[in-house]
This record gives C-alpha cells, structure tokens and sequence, in this order.
C-alpha cells in the first residue's frame, strides 16, 4: 500500500510541475521529425545516427495523424501507407497525444515542442527525442 502512495504522490508531483503545450506550439508539430534519442525509465539512452526513415506529423484543429515515411535521395518521401490517427488532449495541466488504430490504444505526453525539437513519452516512461528533419537531395 505504501509503494501505491508513493507512486501515486510521484505522478501527481510530476503532472503538476507540467503545463499545456499552447495552440501555437502544438502547430510546429506538423512535418517531418527524426528521432535522435530514446532513454528508458531505468536511464538506459540510445543515441539514432541520422537516417532516411521519419515520422511525419500532420495536425489539423485537434486531430492528426503520423505515419511512417522514407526519405528519397531526390527529396521526396513515401510512406508506408499506414497511418496512426491521433487527438490532441489538454488534462491534468499536460498535453497528450491520443492515438487508436484498429489493433490498439495508446497516449504520449508532449514533454516538449519548438520549431526544431519535439519530446515525447509513453506510457512505459520512455522518453523519445526528436529533430526536425532535414532531407539529403543529392542533385544529377
């Protein structure tokens, strides 16, 4: 019982020292990011060397949708053709992504989001780094 209040008191600690993410913000969302890092809850990190596959972020009001592309040496991208619908959620002073495909449900936190960084966790405390993008064109 004593370890379900301590986590309890953690979770509130941590929802209170958040804040929404503004309107404004949350339109640097649309585009295509690169993830440069993932660390777990224990603290493991794992650095990403720069690569061709990204999410691409489209926002539209409330609603969204990410979905998985690759980028082409002409600068063009394509995708895998599925895409992970999402609502935007403002709860308990935080901003959430909301996401539900047909096989699960799941939330993000957006922990942080400027024109080129954007900061992600999960349900498990795993935390995502993000860049923006910025596609290789190699010209003939």
């Amino acid at each position: 019982m004593k370890q379900i209040l301590v986590i309890f008191s953690i979770v509130i600690l941590i929802t209170a020292c958040s804040k929404p993410i503004s309107n404004e913000d949350l339109k640097h969302l649309n585009g295509y990011w690169e993830i440069q890092e993932v660390k777990t809850a224990d603290g493991h990190k794992k650095d990403y060397q720069p690569n061709n596959n990204v999410d691409f972020f489209e926002l539209k009001e409330k609603k969204g949708t990410r979905s998985k592309v690759i980028s082409l040496l002409d600068g063009t991208t394509k995708s895998n053709g599925i895409k992970e619908n999402f609502v935007v959620l403002d709860s308990a002073n935080a901003t959430f992504l909301k996401y539900q495909t047909d096989y699960s449900k799941w939330v993000e936190k957006i922990e942080n989001i400027t024109a080129d960084e954007l900061v992600l966790t999960n349900e498990n405390d795993i935390k995502y780094t993000y860049t923006r993008f910025k596609p290789v064109v190699i010209n003939e």
